[in-house]
């Protein structure tokens, strides 16, 4: 089963500038998709040559860990490490937020149409 991660990248005004949409053939658990998540933007961003910039998820275990203010589960604790590691390497200022879900709908929308699900409606 392959799952989709996708990252877009907007300008300080909220625009759109970019997207990237990536799958993963392994089977993850939401923790590890979401942190999967973070590390392909990291790498976009690194390739858009954006050095200064928020990364939001809607995985709150997620982004208290990628800002060191808690514990890392065991599971994403290898992906974590590789995200901070790179953050320090690559980014002059990289910050991890984490938004609510329904402020995340254009992102989840988008990873649905990436694994070929095209949904009609409202995400539950």
């Amino acid at each position: 089963m392959a799952e989709s991660v996708n990252m877009e990248a907007r300008d300080w005004n909220g625009k759109f500038v970019a997207v990237v949409c990536k799958q993963i053939h392994a089977p993850l658990g939401p923790l590890e998709v979401e942190s999967k998540a973070v590390e392909v933007g990291l790498l976009f961003a690194k390739q858009l040559g954006v050095f200064d910039f928020i990364i939001e998820g809607d995985s709150l275990i997620v982004s208290r860990a990628l800002s060191q203010s808690s514990s890392v589960p065991a599971s994403i604790d290898a992906v974590i490490m590789g995200i901070r590691s790179a953050a320090l390497e690559y980014c002059y200022n990289v910050y991890f937020s984490h938004v609510k879900r329904n402020a995340n709908t254009p992102t989840h929308l988008l990873a649905k149409y990436a694994k070929g699900i095209v949904h009609h409606g409202e995400l539950s």
